[in-house]
């Protein structure tokens, strides 16, 4: 355990292939979602994700300039209101979380 957030340098970053070919047969439709686990709320870091193939279909990007929030919950998933000192999560109706801490 480190006890400050991690960044990556240069040296950090992994290449990987992986070949879809066996999965989505007979046109069958491949949904590839990305989740980082990790400890210690440390951040998830991935650049340059390529999908090749025939009918790739990529998702646009979502615009957030006009994404309402539709809650505010603490740490353990309770509805609360805006409060100082406490890690909250907003969440908004496009899926995005932010996670906010109003120091006093």
């Amino acid at each position: 355990y480190v006890g400050s957030p991690w960044y990556p340098t240069c040296g950090s970053w992994k290449k990987d292939t992986l070949n879809l070919t066996n999965f989505g047969l007979n046109g069958e439709n491949i949904m590839i979602r990305f989740a980082a686990i990790n400890d210690y709320g440390n951040r998830f870091f991935m650049d340059n994700v390529k999908i090749n193939g025939t009918n790739v279909i990529s998702v646009p990007s979502v615009n957030s300039e006009n994404k309402k929030l539709i809650r505010i919950v603490d740490v353990l998933g309770r509805q609360v209101e805006r409060s100082k000192n406490n890690l909250l999560f907003y969440i908004y109706d496009d899926g995005s979380v932010e996670e906010k801490i109003f120091i006093e």
